[in-house]
């Protein structure tokens, strides 16, 4: 340790911000980390020789400030400052005029670093085991598709947040946007290579300790089939790919070897909400799920839908009923999954417009007491109790008995307590057709109701008029 020295003793002085009261020389502790405090002792001139100094004083002076500059240095040499953390890896960004040469980014993501990803290199040695890459845990990968203007995918960190909340998992974001951006035709072109960049990165993380049946591939559009591609590179024995609106053009047509399908991986399922535009039509998985007719989804821009796509996908699980056999029940979730189902199962289910878009399928069936020569369109609202309301129309072609909707309703139909029909297609100068009829509707899948609840009793029309029924009190309606 070292301690307080004075050298006012020895001579050595400094003018004070008083020139008529110099402060002592004094060194403080330096274990603490303080900087040294020097000052002159009142008893000292502030300029010319101090009175009384000896030849001797002053070499011994000039011998401990030398001692004093020597001790000082060295400590404060020792003071290391602590390390500055590296910046958290962020995506590239391209434009339409700008060269597209593929260049790729690894960004991971663990519960270790939920929101600052790690940019990861497989040609560094030691990187990846560095990083906080455990491979002891699954490990989902992202893969976008292409980039119109070249700009960072909006929904990534969503995506990320969601699948970390949803478990422990290493979460790799494939950025590729220079070779994705602005040229389709490029960007299929870069496919093959971005494949084999990701397979090394894989195989590195097979070295580490990760196993196939461990991976899920997550890719978006042009990304689901780059990741049909890895997993055919590894003979279908990677554990799980997701696809989400696989891309449509330059595959819908090709061989399946040419894009995803169901024996890239152990498990295949597709999410498809834009086949009406971009997304590919025809079933590419186990499990192919089509929202809202696998179209523009409700609620949503028809230039994108990514977020209806993270709402749908993230919740978890999906308990699918296959109403031909009770038997048949399987789950399939985006975190894991818990039975293997048979191929080539199509699922359509509905949402909401709004959040969280999770919806209750409700049939509804219009019978007409005897048949019509012409076609009849009733408009339906449906009320609840917490102002959920839905509308939606019944089409009656003409000799047909009945006719019948699937709608998505907010809340469970035991909850409704107002049903609103009016008949449309009429003019001001032409009248309504005049009928009669039942309008019945059950909760799907049927099987969770022995039949279905219908309005107490028959509906006559005659114009167009409007009809209005409570049924908050009637029994056939009323929660189990």
């Amino acid at each position: 340790m070292i301690h307080r020295i004075n050298l006012a003793s020895a001579g050595a002085w400094r003018a004070g911000p008083d020139p008529a009261h110099p402060q002592p020389l004094r060194l403080q502790n330096l274990n603490t980390g303080s900087p040294p405090i020097i000052c002159l002792s009142p008893r000292e001139r502030v300029t010319g020789e101090p009175r009384g100094m000896s030849m001797a004083g002053r070499r011994m002076a000039v011998l401990i400030a030398s001692l004093l500059t020597s001790v000082t240095s060295t400590v404060l040499a020792q003071q290391v400052e602590p390390p500055t953390p590296a910046p958290c890896g962020a995506f590239q960004t391209s434009g339409f005029f700008q060269d597209h040469k593929l260049e790729v980014q690894f960004l991971l993501y663990t519960p270790r670093n939920p929101t600052c990803a790690q940019v990861i290199h497989i040609n560094q040695s030691g990187n990846i085991e560095s990083s906080t890459f455990n491979a002891s845990l699954d490990t989902k990968i992202i893969i976008h598709g292409f980039r119109v203007l070249g700009t960072k995918p909006s929904w990534t960190e969503n995506l990320v947040e969601a699948l970390l909340y949803a478990g422990e998992a290493n979460v790799v974001v494939i950025d590729w946007v220079t070779g994705s951006t602005a040229k389709y035709k490029q960007a299929v072109e870069n496919v093959p290579k971005l494949t084999m960049l990701l397979v090394a990165l894989i195989n590195r993380f097979l070295e580490l300790g990760s196993t196939l049946e461990s991976l899920h591939l997550i890719g978006v559009s042009l990304g689901a089939h780059v990741a049909g591609y890895i997993g055919s590179h590894f003979g279908g024995r990677i554990g799980w790919i997701t696809g989400l609106d696989p891309a449509a053009y330059k595959f819908t047509n090709t061989h399946p070897e040419d894009r995803l399908d169901p024996g890239d991986a152990l498990f295949v399922d597709a999410v498809h909400t834009d086949t009406d535009s971009f997304g590919i039509r025809i079933p590419v998985g186990h499990i192919d799920y089509f929202i809202n007719g696998g179209r523009d989804q409700p609620g949503c821009p028809h230039i994108a839908s990514n977020r209806r796509k993270d709402a749908l996908i993230i919740p978890g699980e999906f308990v699918i009923h296959d109403t031909t056999s009770e038997s048949q029940n399987y789950t399939s979730t985006v975190s894991y999954k818990t039975q293997q189902p048979p191929k080539d199962i199509l699922l359509f289910l509905l949402t909401t417009p709004a959040e969280p878009y999770c919806a209750h399928h409700i049939l509804l069936e219009f019978t007409l007491s005897e048949l019509k020569d012409i076609s009849i369109t009733l408009e339906v609202l449906l009320k609840s109790a917490n102002s959920s309301s839905t509308k939606t129309k019944i089409t009656i072609p003409k000799q047909t008995p009945e006719g019948r909707v699937l709608v998505a309703h907010g809340t469970h139909l035991c909850l409704l307590y107002q049903v609103e029909i009016r008949v449309t297609g009429g003019r001001l100068w032409r009248r309504g057709p005049e009928f009669s009829g039942t309008l019945c509707m059950t909760e799907l899948p049927v099987n969770r109701r022995k039949s279905m609840a219908c309005l107490p009793q028959i509906i006559s029309f005659s114009g167009n008029n409007r009809q209005t029924f409570n049924i908050l009190e009637d029994r056939s309606f009323a929660c189990p």
